[in-house]
């Protein structure tokens, strides 16, 4: 008797286990943090696809699913700055810090972007956008200004987008 259970317990695991899924995708909380911000390949989703996905979401809403303003701003900017190396990216806090970012081209400058948002509405008052630049002179990273056109870029791409979502 005692064999005929085992049997059937280790029947039962091996078809339950038979049914997991190969890939193990990031949980839907909205945060991502450290090394996987940076991968976004790590785990089987591309950052890529989960913006689309993301953005394919909210813009399949109805009256029952209706998304804020600060979503859409916070959906807007992932997907702006997707270019760059995520740092940290809160759903819940609504912001996104990104790590330094060079281009081939220009390789002894780099730019890192940090995007808060602060409030309700799809203006500029809403963002707290952060932009540090800096240029590598004698081995040492020395802080460059920022252009205030490019703040005002990134906050306008930002704030059209989100009013397209």
């Amino acid at each position: 008797m005692k064999a005929y259970f085992f049997f059937i317990f280790t029947l039962v695991t091996l078809t339950n286990c038979a049914q997991l899924p190969l890939t193990i995708e990031r949980a839907d909380s909205g945060h991502i943090r450290g090394e996987d911000a940076a991968n976004p390949n790590s785990r089987g989703i591309s950052l890529n696809k989960w913006i689309k996905d993301e953005i394919g979401k909210s813009l399949s809403i109805n009256n029952d699913n209706l998304i804020n303003n600060k979503e859409k701003l916070w959906k807007a900017s992932l997907a702006k700055l997707s270019f760059m190396p995520v740092l940290e990216a809160n759903k819940e806090d609504y912001f996104i810090l990104t790590d330094w970012f060079s281009i081939e081209k220009d390789i002894n400058s780099r730019i890192k972007i940090d995007v808060y948002i602060v409030g309700d509405d799809l203006t500029a008052d809403s963002l707290d956008i952060r932009i540090f630049i800096q240029e590598l002179k004698n081995n040492n990273w020395i802080k460059s200004s920022s252009d205030n056109d490019v703040l005002i870029k990134i906050q306008n791409s930002i704030i059209d987008y989100a009013a397209s979502i």
